[in-house]
């Protein structure tokens, strides 16, 4: 046996192990399942009368080495109203904070589009604006996307007080 074969041979079984640990690594590390950090906010732009102007943000921030594909991305808004008692919430809800009147509960991905991306790397922010009666005291606003491909769902939540002064 000369020595050229034998580096031929040497270099194909190297490149057949390199080849399966690619695959072991990609399948043990799950480096095609989606990494993101989804959280919610609510911004208040201004006041108006006796209502303010918000803007329900939902970012999302892709960690992972896959585009994410969103069919559905929506929030919930619900209030709890000045001089409304503080009660807490059945099993359904954990035992939290019972906030009982639903706001508006809408998309943050338009009708028209049939879904929308998130690359790799990449933070990307989508924004509601909305009006909210000053006779709230406290606003949640849930969130919840949907991924394409297995209808695996991410949800995030934030409660805020309402500011009680004009916003400047």
């Amino acid at each position: 046996m000369d020595y050229s074969s034998l580096i031929k041979s040497v270099s194909l079984l190297l490149g057949v192990i390199g080849g399966l640990f690619a695959i072991y690594k990609f399948y043990r590390r799950d480096e095609h399942f989606p990494r993101v950090q989804f959280d919610v906010e609510i911004n208040f732009v201004g006041k108006e009368d006796d209502k303010h102007v918000v803007e329900i943000v939902a970012s999302l921030d892709n960690k992972g080495v896959v585009p994410i594909k969103l069919t559905e991305l929506e929030f919930s808004l619900r209030g709890l109203k000045s001089g409304e008692p503080l009660e807490e919430g059945d099993n359904k809800i954990n035992k939290q904070l019972k906030l009982p009147h639903k706001i508006k509960d809408a998309p943050w991905i338009a009708d028209m589009w049939e879904h929308t991306f998130v690359y790799p790397g990449v933070r990307t922010r989508y924004t509601h604006a909305a009006i909210v009666d000053d006779k709230y005291n406290y606003l949640l606003v849930r969130g919840l996307f949907i991924y394409e491909s297995d209808e695996k769902f991410h949800t995030s939540a934030k409660l805020v007080k309402v500011p009680n002064q004009s916003i400047q």
